[in-house]
């Protein structure tokens, strides 16, 4: 989540969702939406229908949700 690859300069290499500034970047967002979106479809799914959904429904969720 957090900036932890440095090269040998001393530098960070990117790979992260939180720079080492502390700075949110953008994929971070998409990543927060997403699981805040799941999260909602789940609790729905269960008070409609009575269970959570199974892998092929949550699957075919996590995809519209991510277009």
């Amino acid at each position: 989540m957090h900036s932890n690859e440095i090269n040998k300069d001393g530098k960070h290499r990117g790979f992260w969702l939180i720079d080492n500034k502390n700075k949110k970047q953008p994929f971070y967002f998409t990543l927060k939406k997403y699981y805040a979106g799941m999260k909602k479809y789940v609790v729905n799914f269960k008070e409609k229908h009575g269970r959570v959904p199974n892998n092929k429904e949550f699957k075919k969720r996590a995809v519209e949700l991510m277009k």
